[in-house]
């Protein structure tokens, strides 16, 4: 799991085309990084990307993203009041015959939604951003990507 900062001085938002490739390049690289960093010597291809815009009430509930390896959540807007996104790694065992109280082996880490910060995780790990509570939006890019063998 990785998160990246802002840097200190904040850049304005845009909605160029040339903005967007720009954001859509820094992320790919960032993406690059951290799998350089595990070691992996994968290829990345990107698979599919989203914009989500929160307004009050909204919320996403806890889902992965199965078929694809790392996903990211990159914060274009946000302010201290967001909600904060959520991570769940859940342990438990489940079969016909045996139930583990799944509670006891849940690990949540949670993450404020700070304007500029970029999150990648693996797209199998359950993740949800919180119910919005006031007027102001809160926007995201999110990406899927695959890696494969060179």
């Amino acid at each position: 799991f990785l998160m990246i900062r802002r840097p200190p001085r904040a850049t304005p938002l845009y909605s160029s085309a040339a903005s967007d490739v720009y954001k859509r390049q820094i992320i790919y690289n960032k993406v690059h990084e951290y799998v350089k960093a595990l070691g992996s010597t994968q290829i990345i291809h990107f698979a599919e990307g989203w914009f989500n815009m929160y307004k009050k009430h909204d919320f996403q509930e806890f889902h992965c993203h199965p078929g694809r390896h790392l996903s990211v959540i990159y914060v274009l807007k946000s302010t201290k009041e967001n909600p904060k996104i959520i991570f769940e790694r859940n342990e438990g065992l489940y079969t016909q015959n045996f139930d583990v109280d799944t509670s006891s082996l849940t690990s949540k880490v949670q993450y404020s939604s700070v304007q500029g910060n970029l999150l990648i995780f693996r797209s199998s790990l359950h993740h949800c951003v919180e119910m919005q509570t006031h007027s102001e939006e809160r926007i995201s890019l999110a990406y899927n990507f695959n890696l494969k063998k060179i």
